[in-house]
C-alpha cells in the first residue's frame, strides 16, 4: 500500500514499503513470491532510485524470466532517464513476454516519439487504445498528432473526425 500511489507523495512511504518489504523477503525462504521485488522496485522508483529498482526488477526477471510487467518497468525507468534505445529493448521484450500488456504499447510510442520514430509510434499508441480499450478523448488526440507526425494524414483525419464535438 505504500507504493499504490505513485505521484502522490503524501499517500506514499516507499522507506517503510522497503523495511517492510526485506522482513517480507527473509519469510520467503523460498525466494519466489514474484511480488516481493516488484514492490521492492516500485517504491524505490518512488524514491527516485532508479538503479535500485531496476536491481530489484532484475530480481523479479530471475525468479519468472518472461515477466512482461518487470520488463516494462525497466523500459520506464530508461525512459525517465531519456534513454530511449534502452527502453525500446525493454518495452519490445515486454511486448514478447505479453503482447496483450497494454501499458507497454503506450510507453513504446513515447520512447519511439523521443527518437522521432512516428511512424512506429503512431502504431503502437494506436494498439495501445485497442488493447486498453480506452476512449479518451485526448489519448485519441494523441494517436492522430502522431500519425501526423508520422505524416499519415488519413489515419490522423479519421481518429480527428472521431473526436469532433468531445474536445475543442
Amino acid at each position: 500500500a505504500y507504493t499504490l500511489f505513485e505521484g502522490n507523495e503524501g499517500l506514499n512511504d516507499p522507506a517503510e514499503a522497503v523495511r517492510l518489504l526485506d522482513l517480507a523477503k527473509k519469510l520467503d525462504k523460498k525466494g519466489t513470491n514474484i511480488e516481493i521485488p516488484l514492490a521492492m522496485g516500485d517504491a524505490y522508483m518512488i524514491k527516485n532510485d532508479g538503479g535500485q529498482a531496476i536491481n530489484r526488477y532484475e530480481d523479479a526477471l530471475l525468479i519468472q524470466p518472461n515477466l512482461a510487467e518487470a520488463n516494462y518497468k525497466i523500459g520506464r525507468i530508461w525512459l525517465r532517464g531519456r534513454q530511449y534505445k534502452n527502453a525500446q529493448e525493454f518495452f519490445n521484450k515486454a511486448i514478447e513476454n505479453d503482447p496483450e500488456f497494454a501499458p507497454t504499447y503506450r510507453a513504446l510510442a513515447d520512447a519511439l516519439a523521443n527518437s522521432r520514430a512516428y511512424k512506429g509510434a503512431s502504431s503502437n499508441y494506436e494498439k495501445y487504445v485497442q488493447k486498453s480499450g480506452t476512449q479518451d478523448p485526448e489519448l485519441l488526440l494523441d494517436v492522430a498528432r502522431y500519425y501526423f507526425l508520422a505524416g499519415d494524414y488519413l489515419k490522423a483525419t479519421s481518429y480527428l473526425d472521431q473526436l469532433k464535438g468531445r474536445i475543442n
